[in-house]
């Protein structure tokens, strides 16, 4: 049997899908963004720790939403961190479940 190899195109691999809050006024943070953001910045936060599977995290989406488009008015920043995807985070913060 004889294989061949060919270079890997765009549809090969799958994107990723879109994260809960894309496309709103929740910025989805990862670990650095969170630590320059959140943790040294200037700019109040209203944070999200949310994990993609979790039923009240997935709730809660449309009024944290909604929240972040009142509260952007007053200066403070809402975000969001996926803390399956960021563990790190998760574990800096001593998030449990």
């Amino acid at each position: 049997m004889k294989a061949t190899v060919r270079e890997k195109q765009e549809g090969d691999v799958p994107k990723a899908p879109p994260g809960e809050y894309e496309g709103s006024d929740v910025a989805q943070l990862d670990a650095a963004q969170f630590k320059s953001q959140v943790m040294d910045g200037e700019k109040p936060h209203l944070v999200a720790f949310y994990a993609p599977w979790c039923g009240p995290c997935r709730a809660m989406v449309p009024e944290f939403k909604q929240a972040a488009k009142q509260l952007a008015r007053s200066g403070v920043a809402v975000a969001a961190v996926d803390c399956d995807a960021h563990k790190q985070v998760a574990q800096t913060m001593r998030i449990r479940g």
